[in-house]
């Protein structure tokens, strides 16, 4: 019943490693992280496990050659494993976004394009569909979308989710990203706007057949009623069964791994 193979290595022993590795990836995807990629940390995998760590490029190299995932770090490991875990297979690169601000918007988009995804224009069908509900606000609608530009101007979550929607019912978005505030809230009163926020990207979330993540700020702040906030809105999410990260480049790594799996494999 095992769905997903993810593993921290040390170092290989065994000559049929390979072998084992390549037929374990033709059955179900593999991810893998090694440590010992410098020769401080080969000096301590020697010592911790007697692991001999060997050549870091050479290792990548045959991770790749055998079908598995390979990753850098133990987040990526625990992210790339949620994103398969979560989210149906995408069947293209293109990302949709709804982002929390203009500076996280941008660098959503960075960070998806860094990672082997696409952020494209948003395109004039949806554009024309938003103008019938609107106005000329439809010339603030951009992708990565800015909720921080579009709800002071005026218009409400409703709004917002039509958008958001219209976005998620289009082909060329194939993946959905939904930026509940990697920065947010800041005050009490902010509380209720999170949860707002959230809201509407759950909703959207249960109506689309697309994988669609969030980004959701971990409870690590000192302030009690943030953690609480954050805490409540995580075990909501993880009820619900919705892929969560905690920043937007540890959701765009992620991703990218899982969609160049599925799209290559």
């Amino acid at each position: 019943k095992t769905r997903i193979i993810a593993a921290y290595i040390e170092g290989i022993r065994s000559k049929q490693f390979a072998s084992v590795l390549k037929a374990a990836a033709r059955r179900k995807p593999v991810i893998i992280c090694k440590a010992g990629r410098t020769a401080a940390g080969a000096r301590g995998a020697a010592s911790h496990t007697g692991s001999l760590a060997g050549d870091y490029a050479v290792w990548k190299a045959l991770v790749k050659q055998c079908g598995a995932i390979h990753v850098e770090s133990i987040d990526e490991l625990i992210d790339t494993t949620v994103a398969f875990a979560k989210l149906p297979e995408p069947k293209g690169r293109n990302v949709g976004i709804i982002g929390s601000g203009g500076g996280g918007s941008i660098i959503a988009a960075d960070e998806f394009e860094l990672n082997g995804l696409h952020v494209p224009p948003m395109p004039q069908a949806v554009l024309d569909e938003v103008k019938t509900f609107l106005g000329d606000g439809w010339m603030l609608v951009k992708n990565p979308l800015d909720n921080s530009v579009i709800l002071p101007m005026g218009w409400g979550f409703e709004e917002l989710k039509r958008i958001f929607d219209t976005m998620a019912a289009h082909p060329l978005f194939q993946i959905l990203l939904g930026d509940a505030g990697e920065w947010y809230p800041e005050t009490p009163a902010d509380a209720i706007y999170y949860e707002a926020t959230l809201n509407m990207l759950l909703e959207i979330r249960k109506s689309t057949d697309k994988p669609m993540a969030l980004v959701l700020r971990p409870a690590d702040h000192t302030d009690e009623w943030k953690w609480r906030c954050f805490l409540e809105q995580q075990q909501r999410c993880a009820i619900e069964g919705a892929a969560t990260f905690p920043s937007i480049a540890r959701a765009a790594k992620a991703l990218g791994n899982y969609a160049s799996y599925c799209l290559t494999t």
